[in-house]
């Protein structure tokens, strides 16, 4: 998945907690009380859902770097390797 895919996941996933709290607000016969509990406790989840989502943004961002490292070490340690025969 790209950095454009996921962001654009992440926005859908934000537009549709939004709309889904709102229509909670307008749908629900609770007391005040009530809904200012159920809207803490959705702010909570969304909160949560809104890290995980961004946390595999961050993992599929990091992979090719941390990839491309990893073959930068492999290619370094390869020439050590090789100048050392040659210098030997």
């Amino acid at each position: 998945m790209t950095s454009d895919e996921s962001s654009k996941v992440v926005i859908g996933f934000l537009i549709g907690a939004g709309l889904g709290a709102l229509a909670g607000l307008l749908l629900a016969p609770q007391s005040g009380k009530e809904s200012q509990d159920w809207i803490a406790e959705q702010a909570k989840s969304g909160m949560n859902n809104l890290k995980t989502a961004s946390q595999r943004v961050k993992e599929t961002l990091q992979s090719p770097t941390a990839q491309g490292r990893t073959q930068v070490a492999d290619a370094v340690e390869s020439g050590k390797q090789a100048y050392q025969q040659v210098v030997g």
